[in-house]
């Protein structure tokens, strides 16, 4: 029976920033565990928004011939903050799409030399990402919705917060590769 190796490397990613268990039992650690794990609800609460409102716009459309105008609206704002934590989550996990053919062939310094460099442009992109998004969301509060009637400003701030976590786990990352430890895969 042979093991998937990357589903391994996708729970060992996360796994390997915690104490074992029975290990960091203070506040800190808990706190630690939670923070790791808080983006992952979010995505699943997002994911659930979308199919409770896509499935109850189907039932009042098809099935009770009276529309709901807000589901829809409601299902698209879950998809954006859905889109934005679970880039987050898939930093954390180092599941971003790469072409890393080349980095077999280059000498092992060379290869710790790239993936930093590779990290720090990305941390760069995501700041002005971050930064941009901010300036949007801020400009946005005045719009409102047409059929939930929220202020756009909280769709929009779905880029700064994604943007934000994904510089979080990328920095640490950029830590981790600068002091030695193995660098895997990254964005």
């Amino acid at each position: 029976m042979s093991r998937d190796n990357t589903a391994g490397s996708a729970i060992s990613g996360a796994a390997s920033r915690l104490p074992p268990d029975g290990a960091g039992r203070g506040i800190g650690c808990c706190l630690l565990r939670l923070a790791d794990r808080l983006d992952e609800a979010f995505c699943v609460g997002f994911l659930t928004i979308m199919v409770v409102c896509i499935g109850l716009a189907v039932v009042t459309r098809y099935v009770l011939q009276a529309p709901l105008p807000w589901p829809e609206e409601a299902a698209k704002f879950a998809f954006v903050w859905l889109t934005f934590v679970g880039a987050s989550v898939a930093v954390k996990h180092r599941r971003h799409m790469a072409v890393d053919c080349v980095m077999p062939l280059l000498h092992a310094s060379l290869e710790r030399v790239l993936r930093l460099t590779m990290l720090a442009v990305t941390i760069c992109l995501l700041c002005m990402i971050g930064w941009y998004g901010w300036r949007l969301m801020q400009i946005s509060w005045v719009a409102i919705s047409p059929s939930l009637s929220l202020p756009m400003g909280y769709v929009y701030l779905a880029v700064p917060t994604g943007a934000t976590l994904m510089v979080i786990r990328l920095s640490g990352q950029f830590w981790q590769g600068l002091h030695g430890h193995r660098m895997d895969r990254t964005v």
